[in-house]
């Protein structure tokens, strides 16, 4: 069945179409969403190959990518850190509430952390090359 105001088959958001979706979510809204939900997924498979073979690990049959799983899941993080942007600038998300959720979980958190001594940089770090926070340490 075809919209009957676009003709498209496969869309979710004209108003008053038969077939829109119950969360009225936009073609462009559901692949930022499908793409987040890859690059969590990656990395929680990165964080499953450093729990069983550590960071210094890599593949080792022949012909595989010899990349260590520290730079791999750095890889990953660094997908999700730009579908997160792509978010925010989508107006998906809001990048100050996100900061601030950021820095109200470092503060209930702490007490129950065991073995995380340094207090991180304001959480305001965009993580790249020409950051103040970043830079200085080593990481941009």
């Amino acid at each position: 069945m075809s919209c009957p105001r676009c003709g498209s088959l496969h869309h979710s958001f004209c108003a008053d179409s038969p077939m829109q979706h119950f969360n009225r979510l936009t073609p462009a809204e559901l692949e930022r969403l499908a793409i987040l939900g890859e690059e969590c997924a990656e990395v929680g498979h990165m964080i499953g190959k450093i729990l069983r073979h550590g960071y210094q690990s890599y593949d080792p049959i022949p012909g595989h990518d010899p990349t260590q799983n520290r730079f791999l899941l750095e890889k990953e993080l660094g997908d999700v850190m730009w579908i997160v942007w792509a978010m925010c600038e989508a107006h998906d998300i809001n990048a100050e509430r996100i900061e601030k959720r950021s820095t109200e979980k470092e503060s209930r958190a702490r007490k129950y952390l065991h073995h995380q001594p340094i207090k991180r940089e304001p959480a305001s770090c965009c993580g790249g090359v020409g950051c103040d926070v970043c830079e200085p340490q080593g990481r941009g």
